[in-house]
């Protein structure tokens, strides 16, 4: 997911399916996960990978955030489990995959317990850092990329540059707005 830790904006959930046959190509790039990635390589890069892959993703502006953060009862747990699961479900219904990687956000495995009667012959791997395989890499890359454009329109909605992250920048951004 993309978003998650920043003061503005939304959240982007993706989920990508690797065959055999696209496997060897995107494994021969700088792919990687996307927080070691320059973001103008992440927005070249994303449309580039979703000619090749197989994906599904959920972009929540901030309105929308709020009112699914709201409708899972405050627990953004809660919502990032149903948008992971109905992304992995929407990409396991194109192809035979063998395995499901996800990146755990929770001890407690909610993803892997909700996406149970998926497939018998589906092995479902939850762990954390989960982006060093190379389908949870490709999808933090099309989350953020989507996340970028999503953080550029919003910025021209309110006619000043929101900074990415949570860190100092967002207080001035934040003066800014009120001003």
């Amino acid at each position: 997911e993309a978003g998650k830790g920043d003061s503005f904006g939304g959240l982007v959930v993706c989920a990508v399916g690797l065959t055999a046959e696209n496997h060897d190509e995107i494994a021969s790039t700088t792919i990687c996960d996307s927080k070691q990635m320059n973001d103008n390589l992440i927005l070249q890069l994303a449309p580039w990978l979703k000619e090749r892959v197989a994906y599904h993703e959920i972009n929540l502006f901030p309105r929308e955030y709020n009112e699914q953060w709201l409708a899972h009862g405050s627990n953004v747990n809660t919502l990032l489990t149903d948008m992971h699961a109905g992304c992995i479900k929407k990409v396991a219904a194109t192809g035979d995959y063998k395995s499901i990687v996800i990146d755990r956000f929770s001890p407690r495995l909610p993803v892997t317990k909700k996406l149970k009667t998926l497939s018998a012959n589906t092995n479902i791997i939850e762990q954390p850092r989960a982006e060093e395989f190379l389908p949870v890499a490709c999808a933090s890359v099309i989350a953020r990329a989507t996340f970028l454009e999503q953080i550029k329109v919003l910025s021209q909605d309110v006619a000043i540059d929101i900074p990415l992250g949570s860190g100092r920048p967002v207080a001035a951004a934040l003066e800014n707005y009120r001003a």
